[in-house]
């Protein structure tokens, strides 16, 4: 039975080689998109898993109430941790992480830069785990002045020995002992690390008991901690634990109105609480991917049942002869969805190939930012999502063709053929301009992210930052020494101005709370985000002071104690406590002496948030040198050049401004890039889609075509004859299109305060794009029937 189906199945497609070719093409790169979309659901569903503890883990996080501001953030105090363990006994463990950020590492006469240093507790490796290359894990960190190397660190320093007992002299830190080197964290591990340093040489000679205490815990605020529960003790139980520590030793000092937070170390990336919004750009970018593959995986479909519908009319006289021998409608639909299962199975070899050299040749890793490779025998999950896709996908694809064909009527089938010809048209028509639709909708909402993207490329962000380049110091003794630095980077020919700073736009700014002056003469506490920067800081990058002056005299010490602190705050800070007149306003450190310009130092993604700027009280690590245009390169090597005399022995490392600010914008870019290649896909589909259908109209009209040739019709009226049945249908679905676009790209912008106009021009030249292919596709099968010979094509069949 199962030889006789596939003999038949064979010789189905034998008969029409091309429209068979075409569709297991269309349907196998639909299937090959759906199974790249599993291996990315794979990915990003698998983080942190890896952990053995992983459902014991938990992260820990703050919600503040700061002036009426609610907020959360994931960093605390380093006393957080062995208070809360102390005060709860579900808490089996619990481990502290700093950021370092970029350091440099000496070993011996070579200096290395590395970014992903972390101090961390020696409980790292007993709540998290990770593979052991060299030690024991367990005391690797246990005391002062450790460090635990990745696989790639240490073989970037050391080569391929174990460095176990070796030495290496941490930037600002001292020297450090290697005392163990571990496996590479893999890529959907939360904590990314190139280095961890024990956490305890931070607080060498102090007096930890004084130092954590409940009082101080609103302050101090910058080191992650995570939790290793007891098993059954949850995020719930652990809130409620909290709020009596909290009642207990908070309450009374508390003025930011604290409040314990906790998630499951795997809800992190796509369901965070605590770091909302990048686990909500996580869960768009999931929610885009996965709708971008179904709905190609949809178009294929289209396809499938499209042609298959369409060639009824050649199939009838084999149903209607079939249901004379003594066939069933049941029998029949058995027989054609066992045709499609066999027809789809071809397409999903066809699409495993598609996939694994999608994946190797093209750059669409780089797009989603991933290492996906195809690896059925290796990846069960997959052989079994691979196995549902053939399954569901038959099913659906053949359920219509089927049910259609079978129900052919024998006598007319027989007598004319005519029934599968003219029946399901409409159907037909609707699919086909159902793929339109998306098409067009896709190339829409493409049009649309690229006009945002220069539209944030382009907007003027309240300072300069082109051909500004920024420069850091990292060692305290070279910040101790960047002023005379900067004194020399003026002189130079190519430098327009610089000033220091110690943060830049594109890193973010720290936040302080603290009582600010309102406008009826009270004071109530507000956060706002600090920059400290020197008085040439609004030169060198075009800040504008709208109101007041700017600093007199540096800053010192002195001052803070004194709380005598000159104050530059911008217009929003302004608009946020309601002032008229700013000038002159008072905080709890000092007063008011100019308002800013309003200067987006993050991404068009959030609002401008209030700031104040305030002159270094500590050297600041940022050189911020703004270049004259025409001479960037000549310029950039006599800023190496001095930067060699002043600092031997540290290599120049520096960034374009421009860049730095980019970066807020990559998952931005990466689905535009998946937009465009979502569109194109979809455009290709459809048109092989509407080509095999146009061809197959085309080659029913034969006859009709050389009888209307025979009696005097000219080629173009032909063509237009031909063409216009489907041109209205494309047309047709740009009424569909444009609404369902219009709500796309507005649900995609509201992820922008900023963002650019909707215009006309983002849906029509879509629609005229997709018109003018589709009327190319249909007219070059057309041309060649209207040229035709009609003798031969009234000879046809």
């Amino acid at each position: 039975m199962l030889r006789i189906l596939f003999r038949q199945t064979l010789r189905s497609l034998g008969r029409d080689r091309f429209h068979s070719l075409v569709n297991i093409f269309g349907l196998g790169l639909g299937i090959a998109c759906c199974l790249i979309g599993l291996l990315f659901v794979q990915s990003e569903l698998s983080y942190d898993r890896q952990h053995q503890n992983h459902a014991r883990i938990f992260h820990y996080g703050v919600e503040m109430t700061i002036g009426g501001v609610t907020s959360v953030q994931s960093s605390c105090n380093p006393g957080a941790g062995p208070l809360l363990k102390d005060f709860i006994p579900e808490i089996e463990s619990f481990v502290r992480i700093g950021y370092l950020g970029e350091i440099m590492v000496r070993q011996k006469d070579r200096a290395f830069s590395e970014e992903d240093f972390l101090w961390a507790d020696p409980s790292i490796f007993t709540v998290f785990t990770h593979g052991a290359v060299y030690g024991d894990l367990r005391k690797a960190l246990s005391r002062d002045n450790a460090i635990v190397l990745t696989r790639s660190f240490a073989g970037k320093i050391f080569g391929d020995r174990n460095p176990l007992g070796e030495v290496l002299e941490v930037e600002n830190q001292g020297p450090f002992e290697v005392t163990g080197v571990v496996a590479d964290p893999p890529a959907n591990n939360q904590l990314q690390f190139s280095a961890l340093l024990s956490y305890s040489t931070q607080f060498k000679g102090m007096n930890q008991a004084e130092l954590f205490q409940p009082s101080k815990l609103s302050g101090g605020m910058g080191d992650e901690l995570y939790f290793l529960f007891t098993p059954g003790f949850t995020a719930a139980d652990f809130a409620a634990r909290a709020r009596k520590f909290y009642e207990k030793y908070q309450a009374a000092t508390d003025r930011i109105h604290y409040r314990h937070l906790a998630e499951p170390l795997t809800g992190i990336h796509l369901r965070s609480i605590i770091n909302i919004d990048q686990a909500a750009a996580n869960s768009r970018f999931l929610f885009w991917f996965c709708g971008i593959v179904l709905l190609i995986l949809f178009l294929a479909g289209v396809n499938y049942v499209n042609l298959a519908t369409s060639r009824a009319g050649k199939r009838a006289k084999e149903i209607g002869v079939k249901k004379v021998s003594g066939s069933s409608q049941g029998q029949l639909v058995v027989h054609l969805l066992a045709e499609s299962f066999f027809f789809v199975f071809l397409a999903m070899l066809a699409g495993i190939v598609l996939a694994a050299g999608i994946l190797a040749l093209s750059p669409l890793n780089q797009v989603i930012g991933k290492n996906l490779q195809v690896n059925l025998f290796g990846n069960p999950q997959l052989l079994l999502g691979l196995s549902a896709i053939w399954i569901t996908v038959s099913l659906l694809a053949g359920f219509y063709p089927a049910f259609y064909l079978s129900r052919i009527s024998p006598v007319r089938s027989i007598k004319a053929g005519i029934a599968g010809q003219a029946a399901g048209r409409f159907v037909r028509q609707g699919l086909v301009m159902a793929q339109f639709v998306i098409a067009i909708g896709g190339l829409s909402l493409t049009f649309l992210m690229n006009r945002q993207l220069d539209f944030v490329r382009s907007r003027d962000l309240g300072f300069t930052r082109d051909a500004v380049v920024l420069i850091q110091a990292a060692d305290s003794g070279l910040r101790q020494r960047l002023g005379a630095f900067k004194n020399e980077v003026l002189r130079l020919p190519g430098v327009a101005a610089a000033s220091l700073s110690d943060s830049v736009p594109g890193t973010g700014y720290t936040g302080y709370a603290f009582p600010w002056e309102s406008e009826q003469g009270g004071i109530q506490l507000h956060a706002f985000a600090s920059l400290e920067a020197d008085q040439d800081y609004f030169e060198t990058l075009g800040i504008q002071l709208v109101a007041g002056r700017n600093f007199s005299r540096p800053g010192s010490r002195q001052d803070l104690e004194r709380k005598t602190m000159e104050f530059i705050v911008t217009e929003n800070l302004v608009k946020a406590l309601n002032w008229k007149e700013a000038v002159g306003k008072r905080c709890e450190l000092g007063t008011v002496i100019g308002v800013a310009r309003n200067f987006h130092y993050q991404s068009l993604h959030r609002d401008v948030r209030g700031t104040f700027i305030v002159q270094p009280l500590e050297p600041p690590s940022y050189l911020n040198v703004r270049l004259r245009g025409g001479r960037i390169g000549e310029t950039l090597e006599a800023l190496r050049s001095r930067w060699t005399a002043f600092a031997p022995g540290h290599p120049f490392t520096y960034s374009f401004m421009d860049q730095r600010l980019a970066r807020f914008y990559e998952q931005d870019q990466r689905q535009q890039k998946l937009a465009i290649i979502f569109s194109s896909l979809c455009l290709l589909i459809s048109c092989l889609g509407l080509f095999a259908l146009a061809s197959f109209h085309i080659e029913q009209r034969t006859k009709e075509i050389g009888i209307r040739k025979a009696i005097g019709a000219s080629s173009g009226g032909v063509v237009l004859l031909l063409t216009r049945r489907f041109l209205f249908w494309v047309a047709l679905a740009n009424v569909f299109a444009w609404p369902l676009a219009f709500l796309a790209t507005r649900k995609w912008l509201d992820n922008f305060a900023f963002r650019t106009a909707i215009v006309p021009a983002v849906f029509i030249f879509p629609a005229l794009l997709v018109l003018a292919i589709a009327l190319a596709t249909v007219i070059f099968q057309a041309l060649r029937a209207a040229r035709a010979n009609p003798v031969d094509s009234l000879r046809y069949e």
